[in-house]
């Protein structure tokens, strides 16, 4: 039968916690994080989101779940060409 994403998410923080569940590259670095690591950012989100915006551009606002977790969750068509410099400016601060 059909498995919701977040039950898949809870089932692989329990059985795999310390495990990485993704890398990424950020600055020359690899950056990885675990099931569990990736299980606490995602319920930060999803239950503790506190402000919503200000747009980053028409249709895309920021996320801010805590004083350290800021998002752009965009798709489509939304956004210009440089959405993901203003984004990464913005999320930082720094716009």
């Amino acid at each position: 039968g059909l498995v919701s994403v977040p039950a898949r998410l809870h089932r692989n923080a329990t059985e795999f916690g310390n495990a990485p569940a993704y890398r990424e590259k950020e600055f020359g670095i690899w950056q990885s994080w675990t099931w569990s690591e990736t299980q606490e950012e995602i319920e930060a989100l999803a239950l503790g989101t506190r402000e919503i915006g200000p747009e980053i551009d028409p249709g895309v606002p920021a996320l801010r779940a805590r004083h350290d977790l800021a998002v752009a969750l965009k798709s489509g068509n939304f956004g210009a060409e440089d959405f993901f410099e203003k984004a990464a400016r913005q999320l930082a601060g720094t716009s």
